[in-house]
């Protein structure tokens, strides 16, 4: 016999362990279906919460939408960047002039 457990087609089993074959299987259909039953009630509430929160449930568009919102955060994080360079920039110029102003000084 293999050892996955799988019966040789000629192999001849007694009732019992036709039941017992039966039974696995059954059992193994309900755990299946049962994820199947849960993961479709999941993906339902998911749609729902797409369609409220962003217009739409549909895959093609909700890619289309993540990537506009990608594309916006990333111009805004560049124009963080270039506000907070110029503001160094600018810091930078002021301590040159104060530190100046105080060599005039001495």
């Amino acid at each position: 016999m293999p050892s996955d457990n799988r019966v040789q087609e000629n192999e001849t089993q007694s009732i019992e362990d036709l039941q017992s074959r039966f039974q696995k299987f059954s059992d193994q259909k309900i755990k299946v279906e049962t994820q199947r039953d849960h993961a479709q009630s999941e993906l339902e509430k998911l749609k729902a919460e797409a369609l409220e929160q962003f217009g739409s449930d549909d895959l093609e568009t909700l890619k289309s939408k993540l990537a506009k919102m990608k594309a916006t955060n990333e111009q805004k994080r560049v124009d963080y960047q270039t506000q907070l360079d110029q503001i160094e920039q600018k810091l930078g110029e002021i301590d040159e002039q104060f530190v100046d102003a105080e060599m005039d000084d001495e």
